[in-house]
């Protein structure tokens, strides 16, 4: 893992003119977009766009940055979803630094689109999802929060998985060229509330799951995508949450993860 962690150490843009501010290195932007997700200003996540792009001419369409994120999430980190029994410091973190085709407009119609099953063929044995919150409201722009709940059943290697996710979907308006040269920009927000379950075998563990990314346009029909995941899992010896394999192969299929949801802009889905 050692060839893709470092391009984690790349430093951003060490500060900002104005007032709103953000961290300086994904090492800490990706554990900090997930803790304040919900309470960030506007202008805090526009300086983390400004930031991430400082370093995002270290990334191509084939030659993405992943790797171990060594700064795990602490309690304060996830107290405002009120979750209280559990230590996110036991989640292993990675990440990944990409870029892929499609536009911002193209982007969030595929990430709020709930038949995701339909976007993503063969990753799900079953997909249930439904919006908590009006999405009218949010295209409307009334509210910048969209929210919605998951059920899914998936196959993963040989074992059968069961797993309730929370998503969220923030649009982070322009705030103009000085703050924002680059225009709006989204923020996904991911994580499960309650251990996944195996029908199959009840000594393997999925116990937590969370996720953060943010999206913005690097010019016109080229998104960079900054991805954060903390994950405990143990599915037996060769692959648990602490092994040698379970960055890389997870961030490889992350990186997959976007080369469908290229395909899928492509295709003008959904």
């Amino acid at each position: 893992m050692g060839r893709y962690i470092i391009g984690l150490t790349v430093l951003f843009a060490m500060g900002c003119t104005h007032l709103d501010t953000a961290p300086t290195t994904l090492e800490d932007m990706l554990p900090w977009a997930f803790a304040n997700y919900e309470a960030a200003t506007d202008g805090q996540f526009a300086a983390a766009i400004v930031n991430l792009s400082a370093a995002a001419t270290a990334i191509a369409i084939d030659k993405p940055l992943r790797g171990e994120l060594h700064h795990r999430l602490d309690y304060p980190d996830i107290n405002y979803l009120n979750l209280s029994d559990r230590n996110p410091g036991n989640a292993q973190g990675l990440y990944i630094f990409n870029t892929f085709h499609c536009t911002l407009t193209e982007l969030e119609r595929v990430l709020k689109y709930r038949d995701q099953a339909s976007l993503y063929p063969d990753q799900y044995n079953v997909y249930e999802s439904n919006f908590t919150t009006s999405e009218a409201d949010y295209m409307a722009r009334k509210t910048l929060f969209l929210y919605w709940s998951t059920y899914l059943s998936a196959t993963k290697g040989i074992w059968n998985m069961n797993e309730m996710l929370n998503g969220a979907l923030r649009f982070v308006p322009d705030q103009g060229k000085e703050k924002s040269p680059f225009g709006a920009a989204l923020i996904a927000r991911t994580y499960m509330a309650n251990p996944a379950t195996f029908p199959d075998d009840s000594s393997l563990k999925w116990l937590q799951d969370y996720q953060v990314e943010l999206y913005y346009e690097a010019e016109p029909g080229r998104i960079v995508h900054a991805y954060g995941m903390w994950r405990q899992v143990d599915l037996g010896t060769f692959f648990h949450s602490d092994s040698d394999s379970f960055v890389d192969n997870v961030s490889s299929a992350l990186v997959d993860w976007d080369k469908m949801t290229e395909t899928d802009c492509a295709a003008g889905k959904p």
